[in-house]
């Protein structure tokens, strides 16, 4: 597949990027904010719509280093572009970023993240299938590994709005896709019955 050629400045910053990617990515302030970029801002505050285009085939590349491509989504989730969510949205079922592009899908216009105008149903219809996925996300950032049904768990709840489910402790409503941290067993199940039972409508 052609890629998309963009500008000598953001073929650069991609070029800078592919030689560290792990330095692309630093750590955020909060759990609620475990990522911030280091690299990119070029290519996240560009306002033309082919960029998304060239992050989405980079990130979907497999021939590529598998850092680099979840790089690409952490850029791509900055972008305030609406052609942000169905890309992420298509990544989610991905084996190697999957669980990256889950956790993004529901970043959404908190801390730094655009609020993009979006449709919840077809992302909640990408990230159903997954709500309880054992499968894990190796971050290279924290090296830690963090299961890939809790990211779509919380991105799902988050979307579909945290006052349309229950909570014992309001806290976990107030920040619950906004951490890559693990649900305690009891939160999970409680979300994980409700997020099945949930109707997904247009």
């Amino acid at each position: 597949m052609t890629k998309v050629v963009l500008s000598t400045e953001l073929e650069a910053e991609l070029a800078a990027i592919r030689r560290d990617p792990l330095d692309a990515v630093g750590f955020g302030e909060k759990a609620f904010l475990p990522y911030e970029l280091r690299k990119g801002e070029g290519l996240v505050r560009s306002r033309d719509a082919v960029v998304t285009a060239r992050l989405a085939s980079e990130a979907s590349d497999t021939t590529n280093d598998r850092v680099f491509r979840l790089v690409m989504l952490q850029v791509m989730a900055y972008r305030d572009d609406p052609a942000v969510d169905p890309a992420l949205a298509g990544a989610v079922g991905d084996p190697v970023i999957g669980g990256l592009a889950s956790y993004l899908v529901g970043r959404i216009g908190f801390k730094g993240y655009p609020a993009r105008a979006r449709v919840a149903a077809p992302l909640l219809r990408a990230l159903a299938p997954h709500l309880d996925d054992a499968a894990t996300f190796d971050d290279p950032w924290y090296q830690k590994r963090y299961r890939v049904g809790d990211l779509a768990l919380g991105a799902f709840v988050r979307i579909a709005g945290p006052d349309r489910f229950r909570f014992t402790d309001p806290q976990d409503a107030t920040y619950v896709g906004y951490t890559v941290l693990p649900p305690s067993d009891a939160l999970r199940s409680t979300l994980l019955a409700q997020a099945r039972a949930f109707v997904i409508t247009d």
